[in-house]
C-alpha cells in the first residue's frame, strides 16, 4: 500500500516536472518570436507580444509598465520570473475547468445542489447532507440556488 502511494506521489512528481519543463519551453517560443531584432531582450512592444502569444489577450499597460519595472528590456530569466507563475497557473484553472465540467453532468453552465450531493456521495459519502448544502450555500455567491464556474474558481482559489 505505501509503495503504491510512493509510486503515486512519484508519478505526480514526474508530471509536475514535465509541465515546468514544457511551460519553460512555450515561455522561450513566445520570447524568441517576440524578440524579432534577435537581442535575447524584450522591450515593452515585445513584451507586449509575448504575452498576446502565451496567453491570447492584450496586457494593460499599467501590467507592461510594471513588469518593464523601469528597465528599458528584460532578458528571459526575468520575462521568466515574470510570466512564469501566471503561465503556470493556467494549469491550475484547467484542472478546476476539469473538476467543473464533471460535476455539471447535465451540460448547464452551473451546478445545483444536488450536483454537489452526487459528487460528495461518490468521493466523500460519509459526509453530511446537511454540510453538503452549507458548502454549497457558501459557494454560491448570489444566493440564487446555482454555482456559476466563475464561483466555482473563486472557491477553488479559495477567494471565497
Amino acid at each position: 500500500m505505501l509503495s503504491s502511494f510512493r509510486d503515486s506521489r512519484n508519478g505526480d512528481d514526474r508530471a509536475r516536472t514535465r509541465r515546468q519543463s514544457n511551460d519553460r519551453a512555450d515561455l522561450l517560443r513566445a520570447f524568441r518570436e517576440a524578440d524579432e531584432r534577435k537581442t535575447d531582450a524584450l522591450d515593452a512592444n515585445d513584451l507586449h507580444v509575448a504575452h498576446v502569444s502565451l496567453f491570447g489577450y492584450e496586457p494593460s499597460s499599467d501590467e507592461i509598465e510594471r513588469w518593464m519595472n523601469g528597465r528599458a528590456t528584460v532578458d528571459f530569466e526575468a520575462f521568466a520570473r515574470t510570466l512564469g507563475p501566471r503561465y503556470a497557473a493556467r494549469h491550475r484553472e484547467g484542472d478546476a475547468r476539469q473538476v467543473f465540467l464533471a460535476m455539471d453532468a447535465t451540460c448547464r453552465g452551473f451546478l445545483v445542489v444536488d450536483d454537489l450531493r452526487k459528487a460528495f456521495r461518490a468521493f466523500a459519502p460519509r459526509l453530511a447532507s446537511k454540510d453538503v448544502e452549507w458548502m454549497f450555500g457558501e459557494v454560491d455567491g448570489d444566493g440564487d440556488g446555482r454555482v456559476s464556474y466563475r464561483d466555482f474558481l473563486l472557491m477553488i482559489q479559495g477567494s471565497r
